[in-house]
Protein backbone atom coordinates (compact mmCIF):
# COMPACT_ATOMS: atom_id res chain seq x y z
CA UNK A 1 0.00 0.00 0.00
CA UNK A 2 1.14 3.52 -0.78
CA UNK A 3 -0.82 6.26 1.02
CA UNK A 4 -4.47 5.31 0.29
CA UNK A 5 -3.58 3.41 -2.91
CA UNK A 6 -3.17 -0.38 -2.91
CA UNK A 7 -0.67 -1.86 -5.33
CA UNK A 8 0.07 -5.43 -6.36
CA UNK A 9 3.21 -6.99 -7.77
CA UNK A 10 3.41 -10.27 -9.67
CA UNK A 11 6.93 -11.72 -9.56
CA UNK A 12 6.29 -14.57 -11.99
CA UNK A 13 6.54 -12.55 -15.26
CA UNK A 14 9.78 -10.92 -14.06
CA UNK A 15 11.34 -14.27 -13.28
CA UNK A 16 10.16 -15.92 -16.54
CA UNK A 17 11.66 -13.22 -18.75
CA UNK A 18 15.08 -13.77 -17.20
CA UNK A 19 15.41 -17.57 -17.51
CA UNK A 20 19.13 -17.36 -18.32
CA UNK A 21 19.89 -15.05 -15.41
CA UNK A 22 20.38 -16.60 -11.97
CA UNK A 23 19.58 -14.16 -9.19
CA UNK A 24 22.03 -13.94 -6.32
CA UNK A 25 20.83 -13.70 -2.75
CA UNK A 26 19.90 -10.07 -2.04
CA UNK A 27 19.94 -9.01 -5.70
CA UNK A 28 17.17 -6.63 -6.79
CA UNK A 29 14.47 -8.08 -9.09
CA UNK A 30 13.00 -5.57 -11.56
CA UNK A 31 9.23 -5.37 -11.06
CA UNK A 32 6.45 -2.95 -11.94
CA UNK A 33 3.56 -2.46 -9.51
CA UNK A 34 -0.08 -2.55 -10.65
CA UNK A 35 -2.56 -0.15 -9.07
CA UNK A 36 -5.43 -2.20 -7.62
CA UNK A 37 -7.50 0.64 -6.18
CA UNK A 38 -7.77 2.88 -3.17
CA UNK A 39 -9.11 2.46 0.35
CA UNK A 40 -10.80 4.93 2.70
CA UNK A 41 -8.24 4.86 5.53
CA UNK A 42 -4.48 4.96 5.87
CA UNK A 43 -3.22 1.34 6.05
CA UNK A 44 -0.93 0.22 8.88
CA UNK A 45 -0.84 -3.50 8.13
CA UNK A 46 -1.75 -5.93 5.37
CA UNK A 47 -2.13 -9.70 5.83
CA UNK A 48 -3.26 -12.56 3.60
CA UNK A 49 -5.47 -15.39 4.80
CA UNK A 50 -4.35 -19.01 4.85
CA UNK A 51 -4.98 -19.77 1.16
CA UNK A 52 -3.92 -16.32 -0.10
CA UNK A 53 -7.25 -15.47 -1.73
CA UNK A 54 -8.25 -12.74 0.74
CA UNK A 55 -6.32 -9.81 2.14
CA UNK A 56 -7.07 -7.80 5.26
CA UNK A 57 -5.98 -4.17 5.36
CA UNK A 58 -5.96 -2.52 8.80
CA UNK A 59 -5.45 1.03 9.95
CA UNK A 60 -7.01 3.96 11.81
CA UNK A 61 -8.96 1.56 14.08
CA UNK A 62 -10.65 -0.16 11.11
CA UNK A 63 -10.20 -3.22 8.95
CA UNK A 64 -11.38 -4.10 5.45
CA UNK A 65 -11.21 -7.50 3.78
CA UNK A 66 -10.79 -7.72 0.01
CA UNK A 67 -10.16 -10.40 -2.59
CA UNK A 68 -6.42 -10.50 -3.19
CA UNK A 69 -6.34 -10.29 -6.98
CA UNK A 70 -9.10 -7.81 -7.93
CA UNK A 71 -9.49 -6.00 -4.59
CA UNK A 72 -13.24 -6.63 -4.38
CA UNK A 73 -14.65 -5.58 -1.03
CA UNK A 74 -15.90 -8.42 1.22
CA UNK A 75 -16.21 -7.09 4.78
CA UNK A 76 -15.20 -4.23 7.10
CA UNK A 77 -15.43 -3.13 10.71
CA UNK A 78 -13.68 -1.49 13.62
CA UNK A 79 -10.78 -3.16 15.41
CA UNK A 80 -7.68 -2.66 17.50
CA UNK A 81 -6.08 -5.87 16.10
CA UNK A 82 -6.91 -8.32 13.31
CA UNK A 83 -5.70 -11.92 12.83
CA UNK A 84 -6.54 -14.79 10.47
CA UNK A 85 -7.59 -18.14 11.89
CA UNK A 86 -6.71 -21.74 11.18
CA UNK A 87 -9.16 -21.90 8.26
CA UNK A 88 -9.28 -19.60 5.24
CA UNK A 89 -12.69 -18.15 6.16
CA UNK A 90 -12.06 -17.59 9.90
CA UNK A 91 -10.67 -14.43 11.48
CA UNK A 92 -10.77 -12.53 14.76
CA UNK A 93 -10.80 -8.88 15.69
CA UNK A 94 -9.99 -7.25 19.01
CA UNK A 95 -12.72 -4.63 19.25
CA UNK A 96 -11.87 -3.38 22.75
CA UNK A 97 -9.34 -4.35 25.39
CA UNK A 98 -11.84 -6.82 26.85
CA UNK A 99 -13.80 -8.02 23.80
CA UNK A 100 -12.59 -10.24 20.94
CA UNK A 101 -14.94 -11.36 18.16
CA UNK A 102 -14.45 -14.44 16.00
CA UNK A 103 -15.94 -14.41 12.50
CA UNK A 104 -16.55 -17.30 10.14
CA UNK A 105 -17.50 -16.67 6.49
CA UNK A 106 -17.84 -12.94 7.29
CA UNK A 107 -20.53 -13.57 9.96
CA UNK A 108 -20.21 -13.04 13.71
CA UNK A 109 -19.51 -16.52 15.13
CA UNK A 110 -18.29 -16.20 18.74
CA UNK A 111 -17.47 -13.43 21.20
CA UNK A 112 -14.82 -13.74 23.89
CA UNK A 113 -15.23 -11.34 26.81
CA UNK A 114 -12.26 -11.15 29.16
CA UNK A 115 -13.38 -10.99 32.75
CA UNK A 116 -10.04 -11.11 34.55
CA UNK A 117 -8.18 -8.32 32.79
CA UNK A 118 -7.45 -6.60 29.53
CA UNK A 119 -5.70 -7.64 26.35
CA UNK A 120 -3.07 -5.74 24.42
CA UNK A 121 -2.56 -8.04 21.40
CA UNK A 122 -4.03 -11.08 19.64
CA UNK A 123 -2.31 -13.77 17.58
CA UNK A 124 -3.67 -16.01 14.82
CA UNK A 125 -2.80 -19.59 13.95
CA UNK A 126 -4.01 -23.00 15.04
CA UNK A 127 -5.34 -21.42 18.27
CA UNK A 128 -6.35 -17.82 18.95
CA UNK A 129 -3.76 -16.26 21.24
CA UNK A 130 -4.65 -13.33 23.50
CA UNK A 131 -1.84 -11.53 25.33
CA UNK A 132 -2.85 -9.98 28.64
CA UNK A 133 -0.46 -7.70 30.54
CA UNK A 134 -0.38 -7.60 34.33
CA UNK A 135 0.00 -4.63 36.62
CA UNK A 136 2.55 -6.37 38.83
CA UNK A 137 6.07 -4.99 38.69
CA UNK A 138 8.15 -8.12 37.95
CA UNK A 139 5.54 -10.13 36.02
CA UNK A 140 5.22 -9.62 32.26
CA UNK A 141 1.72 -11.05 31.92
CA UNK A 142 0.32 -14.14 30.27
CA UNK A 143 -1.02 -15.48 26.99
CA UNK A 144 -4.34 -17.33 26.79
CA UNK A 145 -5.01 -19.72 23.92
CA UNK A 146 -8.62 -20.17 22.78
CA UNK A 147 -10.33 -22.60 20.43
CA UNK A 148 -11.48 -20.97 17.18
CA UNK A 149 -14.46 -23.31 16.95
CA UNK A 150 -15.82 -23.06 20.51
CA UNK A 151 -14.25 -19.84 21.82
CA UNK A 152 -13.17 -21.70 24.97
CA UNK A 153 -9.93 -21.28 26.88
CA UNK A 154 -7.51 -24.14 26.11
CA UNK A 155 -4.31 -23.13 27.89
CA UNK A 156 -2.70 -20.25 29.75
CA UNK A 157 1.04 -19.62 29.68
CA UNK A 158 2.38 -17.25 32.34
Amino acid sequence: AKNHEVQGINLLPSLKTSKDHVYEDGEMIPVSPDDLGSIEFYPNSISHNKNGQLVAICGDGEYSIYTALQLKHKSFGSCLDFVWGNKASVYAVRETKTKIKIYEKFKDYKTIKLSAGTSDMIFGGYLLGIRCPTKEKDVEGYIDFYSWKYGKLIRRIE
